[in-house]
């Protein structure tokens, strides 16, 4: 007599078959094929441009759109010569950042003292353009025909600052100063333009507008004089 084979019939190892199947403990992922040249994309998901999560509003700002720019000059830049001439450093059109440098050799009106009026527009006469503002050089030294040796320059970033510096060869004395130009005033310093900028940024534009109002009040008080 035969004997029926120990162990589970077929229908209790279907049933098994079945249940550990649905389990996924017991059906793991087979794993992908890497494929050369295949880069994956999940891995590149974050934005060229993202900003770091603890940035502030304002340098969310910044990050998104860049910090505000000012254009290409639109009027002249330079210094009052003698005889109400006026010579220009920066030209129309220049576009920032730009600078120039000019060598002068003359004799001073004052013995050691060399005043600069900073002026913008298109006249060739000094007084009818826009005063911007001065600069002063204390301590020249003469050489021994009695003439002063003195290097300026005009430096305008592209933000609209413009840094003048007078050196002295001879002594290598320097002096800088800094301005806000009248024609870059509007474009740069509207509320739209200064609500992303960092505090320190918008307290220095404060404190050269307030420079650019005392230079102007000295100016016009002094035309009142002469008129």
């Amino acid at each position: 007599m035969s004997k029926e084979p120990v162990g589970d019939t077929a229908p209790e190892r279907k049933a098994r078959e079945d249940k550990g199947a649905e389990n996924p403990k017991n059906n793991p992922k087979e794993p992908q094929e890497n494929t050369p040249g295949k880069k994956d994309v999940s891995a590149d998901k974050a934005p060229v441009d993202s900003v770091p999560a603890d940035a502030s509003v304002g340098e969310t700002k910044r990050a998104a759109s860049g910090q505000q720019k000012v254009s290409r000059l639109q009027y002249p830049v330079g210094m009052e010569m003698p005889n109400n001439r006026f010579r220009v450093f920066l030209g129309p059109g220049s576009i920032p950042p730009v600078t120039e440098k000019k060598h002068f050799v003359a004799r001073l009106k004052k013995l050691d003292v060399l005043d600069v009026r900073i002026l913008e527009g298109e006249s060739e006469e000094a007084d009818r353009n826009r005063f911007v503002g001065e600069i002063g050089l204390t301590n020249i030294k003469l050489r021994e025909d009695g003439r002063a040796e003195i290097e300026i320059e005009f430096t305008l970033d592209d933000k609209g600052m413009l840094a003048v510096s007078l050196a002295d060869r001879i002594s290598n004395t320097e002096s800088i100063a800094r301005f806000v130009l009248p024609q870059f005033m509007q474009e740069s310093d509207t509320e739209n333009n200064v609500s992303g900028l960092p505090v320190e940024e918008i307290s220095a534009k404060i404190d050269l507008l307030e420079q650019q109002m005392l230079l102007l009040k000295g100016e016009l008080a002094d035309r009142r004089e002469r008129e």
